[in-house]
């Protein structure tokens, strides 16, 4: 499960700040930089989509002084710039109010604190090198993709094409002007005044871009995220207790379910949960269905699109490579760009012991907790399949336990 991730963005020990949307997810340092040597980056289908992400005012990087969390999927860093010719300190504060998604936004604000207009310029370095999630967590020796890169106007492309899939990358920073490592905004912010930006991180699959949650021409309010996080937390129980060491469990209990659920790609409007953040934000068979157990009480939708997501991609054939078999219930999905980076060399690996029973403990449970009848009936094939497996495939020496 997820730790540190409800009502704050998470920190690892290295000091990264991580912040997670369904199966995106953005890994920065403190002052919200992100470098490739690292695992850092911009993640979305389970692929780097941004592995340079770097702001310096007039050349020199911004001092960090604070980190802001707010929701799962959003924080704001706050820095200072270098010292002005001839001053001991700066009169500009830059503040970063991130948002992930499919992509990212964020809004960049300059505010001058001092006596004088300040004029200063803004570059923002950017890269993608579209590297399989696995690869950046584990630092492991990974393929060199040919990237293509143009810009032009306010906007930088970037893209790759892996045998004949193709992601790309569109970052646009209104008013701004190419630069060769990304882009570049003359600014003049006004004494005792304040000069802000919108920036966009816009992934395409196979061509077609990705609608972005957060909509520059409307509130972050009525983003996609904040609404569904909302809409979360309204459905969720309502638990009192005199104790308030129990009461913030119970609250971050309810914002990190809130923040693993993710939409099944290939069933529009289906939510399942992810493992974990952040590397794990993907359909894992056993951590979704331990996890769509335990919230029964709550929320049996939970169990039912879990139960769903896994009978659709339920074993059908042998492969040894990706261990499918049939009647057998997935271990984990990847949707990168490249599936032979993944176990298995495949985007769906099977070799999972437990999460074939689990699929029917799962199924009897709900049932018990008031399951829709038609949605528990169309469920009936997909567990005597997987009974199937566990008497055969899972108990090859028949002494009824499975290996």
């Amino acid at each position: 499960m997820v730790g540190e991730v409800g009502e704050v963005a998470a920190e690892a020990q290295s000091g990264d700040v991580t912040i997670v949307e369904g199966a995106s997810f953005c890994v920065s340092d403190r002052a919200g930089d992100i470098a490739a040597n690292r695992a850092q980056g911009v993640f979305f289908l389970d692929t780097r989509i941004v592995s340079v992400w770097r702001l310096t005012l007039d050349g020199a990087p911004l001092d960090p002084l604070a980190v802001v969390p707010q929701d799962p999927f959003s924080v704001t860093f706050l820095g200072r710039s270098a010292a002005r010719p001839g001053r001991h300190d700066s009169p500009l504060l830059v503040s970063r109010q991130r948002l992930v998604a499919a992509g990212l936004r964020e809004d960049l604000t300059v505010h001058n604190h001092g006596p004088e207009p300040v004029g200063c310029q803004l570059t923002l370095h950017v890269d993608a090198d579209f590297a399989d999630l696995f690869d950046v967590k584990e630092a492991r020796p990974a393929p060199r993709y040919e990237v293509r890169r143009h810009s032009g106007g306010d906007e930088v492309w970037l893209s790759v094409d892996v045998d004949g899939r193709r992601r790309g990358v569109r970052v646009r920073a209104h008013d701004a002007e190419p630069a060769p490592t990304g882009l570049s905004l003359s600014v003049v912010v006004p004494a005792q005044g304040s000069w802000s930006t919108t920036i966009e991180v816009l992934p395409s699959v196979d061509g077609h871009e990705v609608d972005t949650p957060f909509p520059v021409d409307r509130p972050v309010t009525d983003a996609r995220p904040v609404v569904r996080m909302a809409n979360w937390r309204a459905s969720a129980p309502q638990l009192t207790t005199p104790s308030p060491e129990l009461r913030g469990v119970l609250r971050r209990s309810v914002l990190d379910l809130g923040a693993l659920r993710i939409p099944d790609p290939d069933r529009p409007g289906a939510e399942v949960v992810a493992a974990g953040a952040p590397w794990f934000m993907a359909l894992f068979g056993r951590d979704a269905l331990l996890t769509s157990w335990m919230a029964l009480a709550f929320d049996p939708g939970l169990a039912a699109g879990t139960l769903q997501s896994l009978a659709a991609h339920q074993g059908r054939r042998n492969d040894p490579m990706s261990e499918e078999e049939p009647g057998r219930i997935l271990h984990e999905v990847r949707l990168g760009v490249d599936p032979t980076r993944a176990l298995g060399a495949s985007s769906i690996y099977y070799g999972s012991v437990d999460a074939t029973p689990l699929f029917v403990v799962l199924l009897d449970e709900a049932v018990r907790w008031g399951l829709d009848p038609e949605v528990a009936r169309g469920l009936l094939p997909a567990a005597d399949a997987a009974l199937g497996w566990v008497r055969g495939h899972g108990d090859l020496d028949g002494d009824g336990f499975v290996e």
